[in-house]
């Protein structure tokens, strides 16, 4: 359980500074926004990780989801490297809570 609060912690930090690098570089309020809201989410539900509640595995199950979704997109547009890595990064997270909760909560 704590392996996954932490590659949560990780991931809310670095969704959080890519919102800070894209309004940095691009001057757009919205990713500032959105990518520093999900990422606080993110590490308030680190929180309810730690204490084992079970719908803070679904929350970053959902998040991850989106926002590989959201950075692929960018990807397809932009052509960008760092939109890459954070689509590969989104979608490890997304893959790892995947498996973790049909372990965790049993489905067999």
């Amino acid at each position: 359980m704590k392996t996954t609060a932490y590659i949560s912690l990780i991931y809310g930090l670095i969704v959080i500074l890519s919102g800070i690098m894209a309004f940095r570089f691009t001057g757009s309020f919205t990713p500032l926004v959105v990518e520093v809201f999900l990422g606080i989410v993110i590490l308030v539900n680190v929180f309810f990780m730690m204490m084992e509640k079970k719908p803070s595995f679904y929350v970053l199950l959902v998040l991850s989801f989106l926002l590989a979704i959201f950075y692929g997109y960018n990807f397809s547009q932009t052509h960008q490297f760092f939109q890459g890595i954070l689509t590969g990064v989104s979608f490890f997270v997304f893959m790892y809570e995947l498996l973790k909760i049909f372990k965790i909560f049993g489905a067999e």
